[in-house]
Parts: C-alpha cells; structure tokens; sequence
C-alpha cells in the first residue's frame, strides 16, 4: 500500500472527522458527531499542504458542520478538485452549499463509490489504491467498511 500519513484518534477513542493524506490526495471521513475547531483547523492545514492537489471526502450518517468550518474548508480546498461521497441529504445539502461558495466539487452516493473514485484526478494514485487508503481510513476510524456502505 502507497505510504500515507493517517489523522486518527487513538485506540478507544472516537473522532467524528479524521483523514489521511497520500501523495497529492486527502481523503477525509465525517461522521456524526461534533467537531471541534481545533481538529477542522488541523485537517484543513493539511488540505493545503503543497503538493495535495485532490480531495476525496466521504461522510457516514449525518455529519454536523458549523458554516464556520465549510468556509475554513472552502479556503483550504479552494484550488483543489473535490470528489464526495454519502449517502445523507443533510451532507449533500453541505456539498450544494459549499459550491455555492466556488469549490470545484461533485457528489455522489455511496453506491457509486467506483464512479466517485475515478473522478479523483489524483496524478500519483490509481483509483484501486485510493479505494484501499479510503478502506484503511474507516477501518482505522471504526466506520463501516465500503461494501457495509455500498449495501
């Protein structure tokens, strides 16, 4: 598997947002929860890391995201190509809103994650080993597997 620098809690614990950046790609996962400033502010450093250059941001159930953080994530993704994945209308409510703000960004539903993948224009990672870094980022963040979300 293509190294990748994973943000996730440690055994035990739960984050509602945590993310692995790979290459020119980070892959975010919102579940629900609260998210504190402190931890959007981190995930949103790391989103302007250079060289990242594509998002993949997949939600789980009904994510809760204050307007404060879609605009920090709408400045750090800004310049970035967009790809997110759920299956909530309340998440695909934040991807319209968000692109009212000027994200180049498309959703789609977990069933179309295959699609969802190959319009990752990631320059360094084919959309199989996206596919394991996403498999990996739930795992590490006890979410439900893909084929769990895909059913």
């Amino acid at each position: 598997m293509t190294d990748a620098r994973f943000s996730v809690p440690t055994q035990g614990s739960y984050w509602p947002h945590t993310w692995a950046v790979a290459e020119d790609l980070i892959i975010s996962l919102i579940q629900e929860g609260d998210i504190d400033d402190s931890t959007w502010q981190r995930f949103c450093a790391d989103a302007m890391t250079p060289g990242v250059m594509c998002h993949l941001g997949v939600a789980v159930g009904n994510p809760s995201i204050s307007s404060v953080q879609r605009r920090a994530s709408v400045d750090a993704l800004k310049s970035k190509q967009v790809t997110a994945v759920m299956n909530s209308n309340i998440a695909r409510g934040v991807v319209t809103a968000v692109g009212w703000l000027g994200l180049d960004i498309k959703g789609f539903a977990w069933k179309d994650i295959d699609i969802a993948l190959q319009r990752v224009k990631s320059t360094k990672l084919q959309p199989e080993v996206i596919k394991g870094l996403l498999e990996e980022l739930l795992r590490r963040s006890k979410a439900p597997s893909i084929k769990d979300l895909t059913r």
